[in-house]
């Protein structure tokens, strides 16, 4: 999923082609076909303005150092992230 939509993240994923959204992804192919990136956007929902909840979410991912750093993150780390507020800062 990374090369496919790579220039895609000012673009609303709703206007993505189906089957290259995450959501329908994850109820087709299962989540092993998801990019780390693809599984957090899920969670997040949402992006900011100006950037989608994929590019958000590799954004984290870079900025903590992978899946493993983000879940060692504390609160106050994530609500540093612009676009992360106390609700997707609190996603178990």
């Amino acid at each position: 999923m990374e090369k496919r939509d790579k220039g895609k993240n000012n673009l609303h994923i709703k206007d993505w082609p189906e089957g290259d959204r995450p959501r329908e992804m994850l109820l087709e192919k299962g989540a092993g076909s998801l990019s780390d990136a693809a599984v957090l956007a899920i969670l997040l929902r949402t992006g900011r303005q100006g950037q989608n909840a994929i590019a958000l979410a590799r954004e984290m991912i870079n900025k903590f150092g992978g899946l493993n750093g983000l879940m060692t993150a504390t609160c106050e780390d994530l609500l540093g992230v612009k676009g992360i507020g106390k609700a997707k800062a609190l996603i178990p």
